[in-house]
Order: C-alpha cells, then structure tokens, then sequence
C-alpha cells in the first residue's frame, strides 16, 4: 500500500477505489476533470491517458483532460516507492492498465452525460481544520466548492478542491480504502 514506508500489503477492501470524471463546456471547447482515489499519478501516466482518449475519441471532442489524485494512503503504491522493501517497486502494471482503461472510460462517459448546466462556486477558510505536522508549516486554508446545476435547482455534480495531506487513517491500516 501507499505512504507511510515500504513492505505495507493490503489485508483487504474497505473501499472501492474510484475514478470520477465530470466534463465542462463552453459550448467550444471540452474539459474534462477525472479524479483517481489514488497516492498519485506521475506526469508519464497522464501524458499516456491523454493520448489513448484521443485515440478512443469520437465526437464530441475533448479538448483538455486533467487528472488529479486524492492522495489516499489507503491505496495502492502507484508511485513506485512503497514495495516489499525501499529496494522493491510497489507498481503493479496490470494495475494501473486497468486505472489507464477507467480513465478513458469515465472520460467518454462524462462527455456523454453532459448537459446543459449553471455553475455556483464558493470558497470558505477551513484552517482551523487542518495542521501541518512536517516543518515548514504550510497550509492552504481555503476550500472551494463548485457546483453545477440545472435550471430547476437540481445538483448534477459538486467538485470540492480541499487542499491537505490525509491522513486519517495511521500506517496500522492495511485495508484498501
């Protein structure tokens, strides 16, 4: 598993890990937002992703892909840092074939359920609820919340950017979450 040092391996599932797309559009140009319930995804494997959506694309096109990662230590190593030992890959490639695949396919489906939508965004300082336990302390204390909407106040999607390190579970979690 993810985080904390090497030799962790999972005892089991508490959580399906998820990856979750949601598709923007000005009317010309498409974005899509995929989030991955993962430690991290290098820059490669994001290049990759890109490339097998354009090559998986139909109309309409999407023009901009970005992906992020919820940086959960409940994981899988995605990284390659945390293996049998600190000498040892944790990557599984047929893993992360199958998390490439899901980004295409969350992608296209995103695409497919758009709609026409308003979008509310508010922001709110949440410092007192978190902390910093490496020096330098640095926080970001603010919390942004997008929401889109249709014209009968009906919530399509939430996006929530919240800017911390999580931790919640300790390094004795061996459950995939």
């Amino acid at each position: 598993m993810a985080g904390y040092g090497p030799g962790r391996p999972a005892a089991g599932i508490h959580d399906d890990l998820d990856a979750r797309a949601i598709a923007i559009s000005d009317g010309e140009k498409i974005v899509v937002l995929v989030a991955l319930d993962l430690i991290g995804y290098f820059h490669d494997q994001v290049q990759q992703a890109r490339s097998m959506i354009k090559a998986a694309q139909a109309e309409p096109k999407i023009d901009y892909v970005i992906i992020c990662s919820t940086h959960t230590h409940a994981g899988p190593d995605t990284l390659g840092l945390w293996g049998a030992s600190r000498l040892q890959t944790g990557v599984d490639q047929d893993y992360l074939a199958r998390v490439q695949q899901k980004i295409v396919d969350v992608s296209r489906q995103a695409v497919a359920n758009i709609k026409q939508a308003k979008l509310s965004v508010a922001q709110i300082d949440v410092a007192d609820m978190v902390r910093d336990s490496r020096r330098p302390n640095v926080i970001d204390g603010k919390m942004t919340v997008m929401r889109a909407y249709e014209s009968d106040d009906k919530t399509i999607a939430t996006l929530v950017a919240f800017p911390c390190h999580p931790e919640s579970m300790n390094a004795e979690n061996k459950m995939i979450s």
